[in-house]
């Protein structure tokens, strides 16, 4: 084959949205299907640069946290829409969280019971027991250290770090690691930095998806 290295001027630089402190964008877009009675809201908070172990863990650890607490408020109790779905989310250099509904009731309101939510979940992080505290941690240590059932997941892995120029294939470990060594408190200040609608540090980008028939 006979490869060369590529020169730097040759690199693909891979570029991610990065949103300065106390931002609070939104981006309304009209659906095209005039059909559609389904409203979506993809609500964003920027937290940092992926490649950031301690910060991954954080946010791993946060969205264990708030999956069943989000859903349970915003589909079950509040019954929003059917698709609710609340969680960690990477890119390339992208690192943050984002709750997203799916529903006949507009944006604007959907993103104020979502700012709801996460003001009521600094109460129950809060009042947590150190018990259930390091549950959360051993679920995610045990996801993350989960063995691969087959060949086709672990040659997609080893993939999926290849195709994203990080070669971070010792990630998984890694978090499981970096998830073990944190406490309450790193949570705690974490949360009211960057997740509470109040806090000035916060990084906030929303999504407005609006249906044509309503």
């Amino acid at each position: 084959i006979k490869p060369r290295k590529l020169a730097p001027g040759q690199w693909t630089v891979r570029r991610s949205l990065v949103l300065p402190p106390s931002s609070n964008f939104v981006y309304h877009r009209r659906l095209k299907d005039p059909a559609n009675v389904n409203h979506c809201i993809q609500y964003s908070l920027y937290l940092g640069n992926s490649a950031d172990r301690d910060l991954r863990a954080k946010i791993l650890l946060l969205a264990q946290m708030t999956n069943e607490p989000a859903f349970n408020q915003l589909r079950t109790i509040e019954q929003l829409g059917y698709i609710v779905f609340s969680g960690a989310s990477f890119s390339d250099s992208w690192a943050g969280y984002s709750i997203l509904v799916q529903s006949e009731k507009d944006c604007q309101y959907l993103e104020g019971r979502i700012e709801h939510f996460l003001n009521t979940f600094e109460k129950t992080l809060d009042e947590m027991s150190e018990e259930d505290f390091e549950g959360h941690k051993r679920a995610v240590s045990n996801k993350r250290i989960e063995k691969l059932h087959n060949l086709t997941q672990e040659s997609n892995r080893f993939w999926k770090h290849t195709s994203s120029d990080a070669y971070d294939f010792f990630q998984a470990d890694e978090d499981a690691r970096h998830v073990e060594a944190l406490t309450k408190v790193d949570l705690q200040v974490m949360y009211a930095d960057y997740f509470l609608p109040s806090s000035p540090h916060r990084a906030k980008i929303s999504v407005h998806l609006i249906a044509q028939a309503k």
